[in-house]
């Protein structure tokens, strides 16, 4: 039952592999800061922003609903209701990701410490809330239910907002196809996995 589960990871692993740069460019911190300030970039932050206080809020909101839910049906929860704080770990997760890679560049690049801190501590804020909301979704649900859709939901976040920030999406819209395939193949397999592991 898992080998379809595991060729269709595999094949997805494949093809974003293939579909990835070949070239290691060198950023500075000016570099960096005007890929922040690119608008699409904003664009894409700003509907980040307002999907992480929208999740937030509504779960806030729905505290007890939730929990109530959560513990009436432990092995076959509600998947958007199991999707909520996977989302905002996930998207949080992505911008942890793009300050780290940021402040490796940096790094590797011999900036000066006080340019690398700004991009850490943009990631420690955002590392805080990531691990807040995957404690929360694993109090909530079973590990086995809640960990496939938060890595996918990662993987998914990691690769969109990674794209847009680095621009490396004018440099794959030759290969995005086959890239997409990729992930929504690996996707799938998280979520085809997670399913037949509920029922």
């Amino acid at each position: 039952p898992d080998v379809p589960a595991c060729i269709s990871i595999l094949v997805g692993t494949l093809l974003t592999t293939l579909a990835g740069p070949r070239h290691d460019k060198q950023f500075s911190f000016g570099d960096l800061m005007s890929l922040l300030g690119r608008a699409a970039f904003i664009w894409a932050l700003l509907a980040l922003l307002l999907t992480v206080f929208g999740c937030i809020h509504y779960m806030r909101r729905r505290r007890t609903q939730l929990e109530h839910s959560a513990q009436a049906r432990p092995d076959n929860p509600n998947i958007v209701e199991v999707i909520l704080p996977a989302l905002v770990a996930a998207l949080c997760g992505c911008l942890t990701n793009i300050s780290l890679k940021a402040s490796g560049e940096l790094m590797k690049g011999g900036a000066e410490f006080s340019n690398c801190a700004v991009w850490l501590l943009s990631a420690g804020v955002s590392a805080l809330v990531q691990l807040n909301y995957v404690n929360r979704g694993l109090r909530l649900y079973l590990q086995t239910v809640f960990f496939p859709v938060y890595s996918a939901l990662l993987v998914l976040t990691n690769t969109f907002y990674g794209l847009i920030f680095y621009n490396e999406y004018e440099d794959l819209l030759s290969e995005a196809r086959r890239d997409a395939c990729g992930i929504v193949s690996q996707s799938c397999s998280n979520v085809v996995d997670e399913f037949r592991c509920g029922v």
